[in-house]
């Protein structure tokens, strides 16, 4: 028999996941690596389609966002959204238990990153689709 205590927090979690699947997603840029896949190496239009990508993302909400994603290489509509398990290397500030992911700004860029609840912590800016090319 559970507790109170236990079970009370068992439908805390699963509310918080049900949460954040009705809420918009937050890009903060905390674990941004400094040396590979860095944002100052994009020129301005690049920059420009990053911010309208990011902008046209930010209308979704997390659950419309993972609906977009696909785990057949090559066949991910809108934002792309998948878990990543194989890449480059990790910095290492990325905490260890994260799930790695990409999402697609256009045809050839990509933001690579975690998801905490809403949040997603954008680590590497790929322009060229270097990073995890299909």
């Amino acid at each position: 028999m559970l507790k109170w205590w236990r079970l009370n927090s068992v439908i805390s979690y699963q509310l918080s996941v049900i949460s954040y699947q009705f809420k918009n997603p937050s890009f903060i840029f905390t674990y941004t690596d400094k040396n590979r896949w860095i944002l100052s190496d994009w020129n301005s239009s690049e920059i420009n389609d990053l911010i309208q990508g990011l902008k046209k993302i930010e209308k979704y909400t997390w659950g419309q966002i993972k609906k977009h994603g696909s785990t057949k290489p090559g066949s991910s509509v809108g934002t792309g959204y998948k878990l990543i398990s194989i890449h480059p290397s990790l910095p290492e500030n990325i905490p260890k238990d994260i799930k790695f992911s990409e999402m697609r700004i256009d045809e050839k860029k990509r933001i690579f990153g975690f998801r905490e609840d809403a949040v997603y912590y954008i680590v590497w800016f790929d322009r060229d689709h270097s990073v995890c090319p299909e």
